[in-house]
């Protein structure tokens, strides 16, 4: 009998081939915190693992009624049994009393949500196995302390003004102690600052948005932060009392006040700059005609 040499080759490289693919699976179960005889074991030995593991081998039906089984259903051309543990692709199916010490092993450096995710889609799987690890660092104190900030929000950008007065922002600046309320014109950023205040709360600041609305009359909308004075129901009281609209912008977010928060920077570093030798109402009667 004459044997084709090619054929015989061919046939090598076939099986070194498959053999490699075997080979794989078996790196993948030898790199997981338990061993692939545990989790053989208690796939075995679990309600629903077993189930799948035995339509994996034997055939699955055309439907599946059990909600549990659901998960490997819908992944039946994609399961595999390999040394007697259930796998998906390459991610081996992790038993019940095995996973929350794998979740415990990939989130040992705290490597955060995304990460913990991308690990897990190399080695393991089970159903809702992205909850599992969401819930992990969520619940985690040490993540929690070390998170970072999430990015600002983009703010949306005012509309500018047609005219003088129509849309106001207000604010209070600190300096050395003393209080000043600072109020700028959207339209022609006219600044005005009133103090030194001993109180900003809202009868003072009340009292001295009248002593501004009298020279130049009352505005359409005044906008300011959500500090306890722009609050409060006197202050809100006044401002529907002179049919001005009341905008509060987001908390913590002090850039939405943009044209009040630029002068506030300007007028502090004028008064640090500013000589020492007069007092702080003549600074900042300087600072205004500057």
């Amino acid at each position: 009998m004459k044997f084709d040499i090619n054929l015989l080759q061919k046939l090598q490289i076939d099986s070194s081939s498959e053999e490699g693919i075997f080979n794989i699976a078996d790196q993948q179960l030898n790199r997981h915190p338990v061993s692939a005889k545990q989790i053989a074991r208690e796939t075995a030995r679990d309600k629903i693992l077993s189930k799948a593991l035995t339509f994996t081998l034997y055939g699955w039906g055309q439907t599946c009624d059990e909600p549990e089984l659901k998960p490997f259903f819908n992944r039946r051309d994609e399961l595999s049994v390999e040394q007697g543990c259930l796998m998906w692709g390459l991610r081996v199916v992790i038993p019940t009393v095995f996973r929350q010490q794998v979740l415990k092993e990939l989130h040992g450096t705290h490597p955060g949500i995304a990460r913990m995710k991308a690990m897990a889609r190399s080695y393991v799987w089970w159903p809702k196995i992205d909850g599992a690890i969401e819930k992990t660092v969520r619940g985690c104190q040490q993540c929690s302390k070390n998170r970072t900030a999430p990015p600002a929000a983009p703010l949306h950008p005012w509309t500018w003004p047609s005219i003088p007065w129509q849309r106001t922002h207000v604010d209070f600046a600190t300096y050395k102690g003393n209080h000043y309320l600072i109020l700028v014109d959207a339209h022609s950023n006219w600044p005005e600052v009133l103090g030194a205040m001993r109180t900003t709360n809202a009868e003072a600041t009340i009292s001295a948005l009248r002593t501004i609305f009298v020279r130049y009359g009352l505005p359409q909308q005044i906008v300011s932060d959500n500090g306890p004075p722009f609050q409060s129901t006197e202050y809100e009281n006044f401002l529907k009392q002179n049919g001005i609209q009341r905008v509060l912008i987001s908390p913590y977010h002090p850039s939405s006040n943009g044209q009040a928060e630029r002068f506030f920077q300007t007028f502090k570093r004028f008064m640090k700059t500013s000589s020492s030798k007069t007092n702080l109402s003549q600074q900042v009667q300087n600072f205004l005609l500057s």
